[in-house]
C-alpha cells in the first residue's frame, strides 16, 4: 500500500510539474526514477514473501540482495527477448504471400 502512496505522488508531480518538465535530462530521470518504483513494486512481493524485517539493518541488506537480484534477472531476460527478435527473419516470404514489391508491379 505505501508502494502504491509513493507512485500516485510522482504521478502527481509529473501532472503539475509538466510544463516545468522540458529538458530532457530531467525528463530522463524521471523516467529512471519512475522505473525504479515500478521495479520495486513488482520485487515487493517477492521481498515479502521472505517475511524481512524492513526496520533492520540486516532485513534491509537482504532485501537489497534479493532486488537487484530479481533486476539483474529481468534486465537479462528483457535482453534475450530483444536479441531474439532482432535475429527474427522479418521480411514477408514472396514465395508465400501475394505481396508484390512496387519493382515487381510495374508501379512506382
Amino acid at each position: 500500500m505505501n508502494w502504491l502512496i509513493i507512485v500516485l505522488i510522482a504521478v502527481l508531480f509529473l501532472i503539475i510539474f509538466k510544463k516545468e518538465i522540458e529538458h530532457k535530462t530531467t525528463k530522463i530521470l524521471l523516467v529512471l526514477l519512475i522505473f525504479f518504483f515500478i521495479s520495486l513494486l513488482f520485487s515487493y512481493g517477492t521481498i515479502k514473501q521472505q517475511n524481512l524485517d524492513l526496520k533492520s539493518w540486516e532485513g534491509v541488506k537482504v532485501a537489497s540482495g534479493i532486488y537487484f537480484s530479481w533486476l539483474g534477472n529481468a534486465l537479462g531476460n528483457a535482453r534475450v527477448i530483444t536479441t531474439n527478435a532482432i535475429k527474427m527473419e522479418w521480411t514477408p516470404n514472396t514465395t508465400n504471400s501475394t505481396f508484390k514489391p512496387s519493382s515487381q508491379t510495374g508501379r512506382k
